[in-house]
């Protein structure tokens, strides 16, 4: 699989997409990248490291990669320890990165289009604040969020 995929290095969140979301029955994971050890049996060198993070979509069948995040974003998409990814109805993906490489582990909640283009992106803390990780976001229809009075419209109607 490595041969098609790459070397997965410290994975999160891997999951098939939902029936119902493009992409549906593809796995999606969070590939952190950063260093993992693994030495004999394996070809590997004792440590790797790579230096970017990537989300991946493949087909689980064929193993052929779908969809990308993250090559040639470099250190600007690293998050070496924790990660997490959603499809959206939509067919954009919302991203969490757990904690930035090189921003005092705060977090990263943003989603992109199929093209890559970013939407929309949240910091848990402004860059230089220390420790404000986060471990998963999740995109939820705004008709789930409850205390809605009755007689108002439904948040889905008002937006």
């Amino acid at each position: 699989p490595e041969a098609k995929l790459g070397q997965f290095l410290g994975q999160h969140h891997p999951h098939m997409i939902p029936a119902g979301l493009p992409g549906a029955g593809n796995i999606l994971v969070f590939d952190n990248g950063g260093e993992c050890g693994y030495g004999g049996p394996n070809d590997y060198p004792k440590y790797r490291r790579r230096h970017y993070s990537r989300v991946v979509e493949f087909d689980p069948v064929t193993l052929d990669i779908v969809w990308v995040y993250g090559e040639g974003e470099g250190e600007r998409f690293s998050s070496p320890y924790i990660g997490g990814v959603q499809r959206l109805p939509n067919g954009n993906t919302l991203i969490v990165e757990g904690n930035l490489y090189g921003d005092g582990q705060n977090g990263r909640v943003f989603e992109v289009t199929p093209e890559k283009e970013i939407v929309w992106s949240y910091r848990t803390a402004p860059q230089g604040v220390v420790r404000a990780p986060i471990y998963r976001a999740y995109r939820i229809p705004p008709e789930w969020v409850p205390g809605n009075p009755a007689g108002y419209p439904a948040w889905s109607d008002r937006f």
